[in-house]
């Protein structure tokens, strides 16, 4: 009995051995779906960090660490955007009200997020507003941490991923270089550098395969 219970854990043991070595090595897609949850974890940091400005109330503070902030979500905008539309809306969404498209029988949405903390922080920072400052922050830091609990069901393809490549770009071309999400602290042109960061971070994930398929090309895209 022990011998054969020895023979069944080596049996085991070389049959995880050999599953670990033929295992198919993780897609680019994949690396790139990995590095957007580091991004994630960075922009969770980020949005504590300024709870803690906001709860403090020094205003120099507070715009720096929101400056900080949106430079961390801009970093992980590409994925962001085209994946999880409902949290870019509650994250960086335009100040107006709007209906959620796939949800016809909902109620007018009042907007959250970055845009909505932008006009209090940089416009005529009144008394008033703390207590609305405060309340959307906190709701900032509840989606941020939301957000990476939320992407298994979406396939990160090689497909899928250069499209959302290719809509980033479009993004960044009509709406970051007119300043559209950053209209009151008029930062969008560092903001769009930001974007161009973090997508070509998600890029650079290709380098080995694109130059396997294309020699010396992988610069030029770059």
């Amino acid at each position: 009995m022990t011998r054969f219970i020895f023979t069944t854990l080596i049996l085991i043991s070389i049959t995880a051995c050999f599953s670990f070595l033929t295992k198919a090595p993780d897609s680019p897609a994949l690396e790139v779906k990995q590095l957007y949850l580091e991004h994630t974890e960075s922009f969770i940091t980020a949005t504590n960090a300024l709870l803690t400005a906001v709860e403090s109330g020094n205003e120099k503070n507070i715009r720096q660490q929101f400056l900080k902030t949106r430079a961390a979500y801009k970093q992980m905008e590409t994925i962001v955007e085209y994946y999880f539309h409902f949290y870019a809306a509650k994250l960086n969404g335009p100040p107006i009200p709007y209906f959620e498209e796939e949800e016809a029988d909902m109620p007018m949405q009042s907007p959250v997020g970055m845009q909505v903390m932008e006009e209090i922080i940089f416009a005529d920072y009144a008394a008033a507003d703390k207590a609305k400052l405060k309340f959307e922050a906190k709701e900032l830091v509840r989606y941020a941490i939301e957000l990476p609990t939320i992407n298994e069901s979406f396939a990160f393809d090689d497909a899928n991923v250069f499209d959302a490549f290719i809509e980033e770009l479009y993004r960044i071309t009509a709406l970051g270089i007119a300043g559209f999400d950053s209209q009151t602290a008029v930062n969008s042109l560092t903001e769009c550098d930001d974007a161009l960061t973090g997508l070509q971070q998600y890029i650079s994930v290709y380098k080995t395969n694109y130059e396997k398929s294309l020699p010396g090309k992988f610069d030029q895209l770059n």
